[in-house]
């Protein structure tokens, strides 16, 4: 497996502080069945060139270290930029492993920022796939999940946490994801890990589940194919989405709440 989205540099987010518990991260990792990952740390506000400089600086020291230890897992440096951030796509770390095709965005959990339809209307308009990062943790999508196949219809993909499908972020997130997962919605699946404790890096669990219930098709898609495609920054080809009216869609996310009016 390919996990697309992590934060395994050392002192540059709320990730690992050091190198030592970065090398834990990456040997959970593939006690876990991975053998690729992509480093996207945080970009928030502005994606400086001091910024730039420090992810490929850890990013080097960070391979250096598991060639030493005869790892066997494959690194690539991109970043996780905040939809309202400033940054430049010729930016080395704006794009996955520098490809110019795939960029990893994220909202705010708690809302939708206007001018997010702008931000993925000019990036298509360069020529770049925006990948939306765990949409199924975003509160408004939670309440409006069909936003999804209308950003899908704009031309983004979908990534979703793999601790979203299996609880780790609570009720609300498991269903939209799993909501988005039955209608063809999700293009990619990824750890977003932070630690070795509190957010490992682990997808086997859920890779499980969706293969039980979705088929091994659609897992091998969502944690390789997909991955693969985004890293060399070859087109990826996505399922004809599901999507009933509107009513029928919003009223399974919330038929408890439709039940009790």
């Amino acid at each position: 497996m390919i996990d697309i989205h992590t934060h395994v540099l050392p002192g540059v987010d709320d990730g690992p502080g050091n190198f030592v518990e970065s090398l834990e991260m990456l040997k959970v990792g593939m006690r876990d069945g991975i053998h690729g990952v992509v480093c996207t740390s945080h970009v928030l506000n502005r994606l400086t060139p001091d910024i730039e400089q420090t992810f490929q600086e850890k990013f080097r020291k960070l391979k250096e270290l598991v060639a030493d230890e005869g790892l066997g897992i494959s690194l690539w440096l991109g970043s996780e930029i905040m939809c309202t951030a400033s940054f430049d796509l010729r930016s080395p770390i704006a794009t996955i492993n520098n490809n110019g095709k795939y960029l990893l965005i994220e909202l705010p959990m708690g809302q939708l920022p206007a001018g997010v339809d702008e931000v993925f209307f000019n990036l298509s308009l360069e020529g770049i796939v925006p990948i939306l990062a765990h949409p199924a943790r975003n509160a408004v999508i939670q309440q409006r999940p069909r936003l999804v196949h209308e950003f899908i219809n704009r031309g983004v993909l979908m990534q979703i946490n793999s601790g979203s499908v299996t609880g780790v972020f609570g009720k609300k997130a498991r269903q939209t994801a799993l909501l988005l997962l039955e209608h063809n919605l999700v293009h990619l699946v990824a750890s977003d890990c932070h630690s070795v404790v509190s957010r490992p890096m682990h997808l086997r669990k859920c890779h499980g589940f969706i293969q039980n219930k979705f088929g091994s098709d659609l897992a091998r898609d969502l944690f390789f194919t997909n991955p693969s495609k985004a890293v060399a920054g070859e087109d990826i080809d996505i399922r004809e989405p599901v999507v009933p009216s509107k009513k029928s869609f919003l009223s399974r996310l919330f038929k408890t709440r439709e039940n009790r009016s």
